[in-house]
């Protein structure tokens, strides 16, 4: 119960069927079983805030960055979520696009740097999610 009170999924039900849950929660559910089982060196999330409520995701952030500084645990996210791309170490956006039309390593660093850069749909995203740069030539 502890892993699942650490990952914020304490109010699921015993019995629950997974097909009931969010693609965030069965992140977080893959999660608690990693910390339950013990967690090797990486860590690979796939859209682990689909769903949330912003509470929930604040929380995630706050276990993940638990994770790193006491485990010294790898986390390599696939996200969309701005608030959760501001919060990293390093950020790969990729694209132009979706599909066909992506595939292309856009820009590599912090989220800062992306912001400043202001050149991507995503920095231009996060700019206008954070308020930052909103004077920034591309």
């Amino acid at each position: 119960m502890k892993a699942l009170e650490d990952v914020g999924l304490s109010y699921l039900s015993v019995g629950q069927a997974l097909d009931m849950l969010s693609g965030g929660e069965l992140q977080r559910l893959k999660l608690a079983r990693l910390l339950k089982e013990g967690i090797y060196e990486t860590l690979i999330l796939n859209e682990p805030t689909s769903g949330l409520h912003e509470s929930n995701i604040l929380q995630q952030i706050a276990l993940l960055r638990k994770l790193i500084t006491n485990k010294g645990l790898t986390i390599i996210v696939i996200e969309h979520n701005l608030r959760f791309i501001g919060q990293t170490d390093w950020v790969i956006d990729m694209g132009p696009g979706a599909g066909s039309a992506g595939g292309k390593v856009l820009f590599e660093g912090t989220p800062l740097a992306l912001m400043r850069r202001n050149d991507t749909p995503t920095a231009r995203a996060m700019n206008a999610y954070f308020g930052f740069f909103k004077d920034a030539t591309v």
